[in-house]
């Protein structure tokens, strides 16, 4: 029997949050406005161990403009790769193979929760295109590099912070997906 190239060890929602307002006037499904970020965090004790958060958020205007759905999800997983894996490849792996599992158990989950929810709201997330995600927010990951090795040095010798678009690095990764159907 084969080995796994990755193992997801643990899983957990540590956020979610779902706002929706039900509008009987609406009379086609609104379009989805997804947002994806990730961050990739390397455990100190094991450099075989990883942990990956994913944040997701889907804000849907109605037709008339306002807030149809508001929904902010992050979860995080804690993977292992065997011991004989290349660092080379546990990096890739991780946000290749590790995405998807995070997305689909966040897919799961946020379907459940919004199961409850009145008027009828059935959410599921769409589907998406893990490949594409990691391109954006790598692509954007290496422009926010170069924009700060661009800058000059501060006088007193400390090098600039990169600008996030979050509000905490800890709970929300810097870069983004959009993905609109």
């Amino acid at each position: 029997m084969t080995e796994p190239v990755l193992r997801l060890e643990e899983f957990g929602l540590t956020d979610l949050h779902v706002h929706w307002e039900p509008q009987e006037h609406i009379e086609k499904r609104a379009p989805t406005r997804l947002d994806i970020g990730y961050a990739v965090h390397h455990l100190t004790s094991d450099p075989t161990r990883y942990r990956l958060t994913m944040t997701v958020r889907d804000h849907r205007p109605s037709p008339a403009g306002d807030a149809l759905a508001h929904i902010n999800a992050t979860i995080v997983g804690f993977f292992a790769f065997p011991e004989a894996t290349k660092a080379a490849d546990r990096e890739q792996r991780i946000r290749f193979n590790g995405l998807p599992m995070l997305y689909g158990a966040l897919r799961g989950a946020l379907a459940t929760a919004c199961g409850v929810l009145p008027a009828g709201f059935r959410y599921v997330l769409p589907t998406v295109n893990m490949l594409d995600v990691i391109k954006t927010v790598e692509s954007q990951k290496a422009a926010e590099l170069e924009q700060v090795q661009g800058q000059p040095r501060r006088q007193t010798g400390s090098t600039p912070k990169v600008a996030s678009t979050s509000r905490s690095a800890s709970r929300r990764p810097p870069t983004k997906m959009v993905h609109r159907d």
